[in-house]
């Protein structure tokens, strides 16, 4: 049952980062934690949302994809 609890990414991701943080703040200490740890946390979860970003402009069609689509599968 534990298995299929950890099979949802949403939650594996969650998870995963609070394992992260708890084991960074109690390696560094909380003073350290807050300079260093925070900001580069923020920094790259800035950089996945922007890869991310980019990875969904990337997949929308072009309108001569589309057009394509449409008359390959009769939707007229």
């Amino acid at each position: 049952m534990l298995v299929s609890f950890f099979r949802n990414p949403i939650l594996l991701k969650g998870v995963g980062t609070t394992v992260v943080v708890v084991f960074l703040l109690a390696l560094v200490g909380y003073r350290n934690f807050l300079r260093f740890v925070v900001p580069s946390l923020f920094i790259c979860i800035l950089f996945f949302l922007v890869r991310r970003w980019v990875m969904r402009r990337k997949m929308k069609l072009t309108e001569l994809e589309e057009e394509y689509l449409e008359k390959r599968f009769y939707k007229h």
